[in-house]
């Protein structure tokens, strides 16, 4: 996986690439109290900032544009570009923003420093990593101590491009997720090896996908994902391709007592799904035997099991 990079600094300037999807925060600090400024340039349209303190303040710097102290970029699908340049001005008079990117008030050098999240941190924790560039303004023939009178923050944290998913309903058991029941986004391409397949000696090498889905209730999906017209929907896809009938089955398995789920479920067998639905009904505790998981495990796949009756 990518991830956040830069390339060593040349005098007062550095590039920084930040792969797609991490959210970027840029601010910078005064620590003199003369003029100094801080460009950043990227390779995103009329998108740059330029940081720059009043003489006398220390602290946070301020941009020019919108007088914040901080400038966010936010995630992107392809990489970005970062091009931090450092200036200073000591002078009493005022400097404009464009002039001062003129090469004689160019910082002396930059030095880059960075953390991480630890490997060890817990998966709940975003990863991020920030980026600390300390600015030199005395160059080095000056032999005085070396100060580093600003400092620039970078900071970028990866974020999830999926959808937040929505809070689990008040009648099922926490930490259950409704997003689970439907394809994740970053395995759909699984989703499609079927058809990219087809015609190719690849194509016996491909399993079929068994879902066994376990429930004990009515759907509760919104109308764009209407559990029964969706199973339609994929049997039909399947009926209209070149594939085996038996590449894709669903099994609904009752685990309770619920009787809208006891007349509910049997219905999807009534539905025009193409057969590739199985449904097995709750027959109370200790229903469970040797022929009846054989039947959950595989009769959503081959109709010779269904056909068995085992319930």
């Amino acid at each position: 996986m990518s991830r956040p990079s830069f390339t060593k600094p040349v005098g007062s300037t550095v590039n920084f690439k930040i792969p797609p999807d991490w959210f970027i925060t840029i601010s910078a600090l005064s620590r003199k109290n003369y003029r100094q400024g801080v460009f950043v340039n990227t390779d995103i349209p009329d998108t740059s900032v330029f940081f720059i303190s009043p003489p006398g303040e220390q602290g946070p710097i301020k941009d020019i544009a919108e007088g914040q102290p901080t400038f966010p970029i936010e995630p992107r699908d392809e990489p970005v570009t970062l091009t931090v340049s450092a200036y200073y001005s000591e002078g009493a008079a005022a400097v404009s923003a464009k002039n001062f990117l003129k090469p004689q008030y160019a910082s002396s050098k930059l030095d880059v420093q960075f953390s991480a999240k630890s490997p060890t941190a817990s998966a709940e924790i975003p990863d991020y990593v920030t980026f600390f560039i300390f600015v030199e303004d005395t160059p080095d023939s000056a032999q005085v101590l070396i100060y580093f009178p600003s400092v620039i923050t970078i900071h970028v944290v990866k974020i999830n491009p999926n959808p937040i998913p929505p809070p689990p309903p008040s009648n099922v058991i926490k930490p259950y997720n409704p997003v689970l029941d439907l394809p994740r986004p970053s395995k759909f391409e699984n989703y499609l090896k079927l058809d990219a397949a087809k015609g190719t000696a690849a194509y016996a090498a491909i399993k079929p996908l068994d879902l066994i889905v376990i429930t004990d209730g009515v759907p509760n999906d919104p109308p764009e994902f209407e559990l029964t017209q969706v199973l339609v929907k994929i049997g039909q896809r399947i009926k209209s391709g070149p594939h085996h009938p038996n590449s894709l089955g669903a099994q609904f398995v009752q685990i309770g007592s619920d009787p809208a789920a006891a007349v509910n479920l049997p219905k999807l067998l009534q539905a025009d799904t193409g057969h590739i639905v199985d449904s097995v009904p709750y027959k109370g505790p200790g229903s469970i035997s040797p022929d009846k998981l054989e039947r959950i495990l595989l009769g959503g796949l081959h109709p010779n099991i269904r056909a068995q009756q085992i319930i």
